[in-house]
């Protein structure tokens, strides 16, 4: 139906430093502790909380970080997957699904409060 979300609620409530940190040591970015990334929410979408992500170390690297919430799993993947075939394309127009770093201890994609 004209209108109809793929989910019904849209979560904007931000994240702590410490978990943005977390989850981009997960993506290669940073080591994990809260001083290694610095974050900026960024705002205009709908499907989750988006951040910014700057190495705040030697590599120096920027990331998009998005946490998809109220979304199941498998759409998540689906978004990631698909997101994956443009970079892999040569599209530039958006970003890139990064893979998780080997033995970074979270499959590929997983609910944070444990959810699906």
């Amino acid at each position: 139906a004209r209108g109809t979300m793929v989910k019904q609620e849209i979560k904007t409530n931000a994240l702590s430093q410490e978990e943005i940190a977390s989850l981009s040591a997960r993506f290669g970015y940073g080591d994990g502790a809260r001083e290694s990334v610095h974050a900026t929410q960024l705002f205009g979408g709908f499907s989750g909380v988006t951040y910014r992500v700057d190495e705040t170390g030697g590599r120096g690297r920027t990331a998009v970080l998005k946490v998809c919430r109220g979304y199941a799993v498998a759409e998540v993947v689906d978004q990631a997957t698909f997101q994956g075939y443009l970079g892999r394309c040569g599209f530039r127009g958006s970003c890139v699904a990064l893979p998780l770093v080997p033995g970074a201890g979270a499959p590929e994609a997983e609910c944070l409060d444990g959810s699906d």
